[in-house]
C-alpha cells in the first residue's frame, strides 16, 4: 500500500547553528508511506512525481526509502516548494494535480492516488 499526504515538517538545512548542530526548519511536505504485506522485502529503486499532464521526474527527496522490510511500513519525505519549483522549471505550469510513483527492483510500479498540488 502507498499513499501520501500533505503536512508541515522540520526539515534539516545544509546550515548549522553556533554550536555545529545542523538547522531545521519548518516547510511544507508530501510525506509518502510505504506499506509492505509481502512475505519479501520491497527494494526501491527510485521515486518520482507523475503530474498530470507531462512526464514523471525524480521527487525532490529530504528523505528517502531504499528498502520496506516484510510487513513493515517506511516513509520518505518530499518538499513541497522544491516540487513546485521543478514543476515550474519543467514547463508543467497547467499541472494541479499529480502522484507520487515508487519503482521496485524489479521494475513494478507503485503509485498514491492523485493530489492536488
Amino acid at each position: 500500500m502507498l499513499d501520501c499526504n500533505r503536512k508541515q515538517a522540520n526539515i534539516e538545512i545544509a546550515e548549522s547553528d553556533a554550536r555545529g548542530f545542523p538547522k531545521t526548519v519548518e516547510e511544507d511536505v508530501v510525506e509518502v508511506s510505504a506499506a509492505n504485506s509481502t512475505d519479501k522485502q520491497i527494494n526501491i529503486t527510485s521515486i518520482e512525481f507523475e503530474p498530470n499532464i507531462g512526464k514523471s521526474f525524480p521527487a525532490p527527496l529530504h528523505k528517502t526509502i531504499q528498502e520496506v522490510p516484510s510487513y513493515q511500513v517506511r516513509h520518505a519525505i518530499v518538499a513541497y516548494d522544491e516540487l513546485m519549483q521543478e514543476i515550474k522549471r519543467r514547463g508543467y505550469h497547467d499541472a494541479t494535480k499529480g502522484r507520487i510513483v515508487l519503482y521496485d527492483a524489479l521494475g513494478k510500479a507503485y503509485k498514491t492516488n492523485r493530489f492536488r498540488l
